[in-house]
């Protein structure tokens, strides 16, 4: 019986401890973010990075099946202004010149390069940043992209394909 309590007893002194730990942990944390605000706010330091862009152009789903979307009606219910064909050349046309980096002027003014890990980087740091990667030095051989395609979904992205060959 005594070995019961005694078990008992450690069991709760051990949530107690845990749980008055991750709130110290939690008022710790609060305090330093807020310290951080505050020296970010006066010191001027805060990165004021663009917000990222959302999208803009949409087309409802229909379906050939449960769960086929019909693309070919889509696409052409679709609003976007660039004809299909066109928006397609356009991003080869980004491809052919280093993801524009050789011609920015393939980019909007507003462009944003979004990655999960990077950015976001608004159009001349995106250009700065990828011209000084030189990636046909580090991969040399062919990027050989294919299956263009437009998404049905959101009418002005194009999905493509790269397999490289070294």
């Amino acid at each position: 019986m005594l070995g019961k309590i005694s078990r008992t007893a450690g069991h709760l002194y051990c949530t107690l401890a845990l749980y008055l730990a991750s709130l110290l942990i939690e008022l710790i944390d609060f305090l330093i973010r807020k310290l951080v605000t505050i020296v970010t706010a006066v010191t001027g330091i805060e990165n004021k990075k663009p917000k990222p862009w959302i999208q803009t152009f949409s087309t409802e789903p229909v379906w050939t099946e449960k769960n086929f979307l019909d693309e070919q009606s889509m696409l052409d219910r679709a609003d976007f202004p660039i004809k299909h064909a066109d928006l397609l050349e356009k991003c080869k046309a980004v491809l052919r010149t280093q993801f524009g980096c050789e011609k920015p002027e393939l980019l909007a003014e507003d462009f944003l390069f979004i990655f999960p890990v990077v950015g976001p980087l608004p159009k001349a740091e995106f250009i700065e940043a990828f011209s000084s990667f030189k990636v046909e030095e580090a991969f040399p051989g062919s990027a050989n992209f294919f299956g263009f395609n437009l998404d049905p979904m959101e009418p002005n992205r194009v999905w493509f394909f790269s397999r490289s060959v070294v």
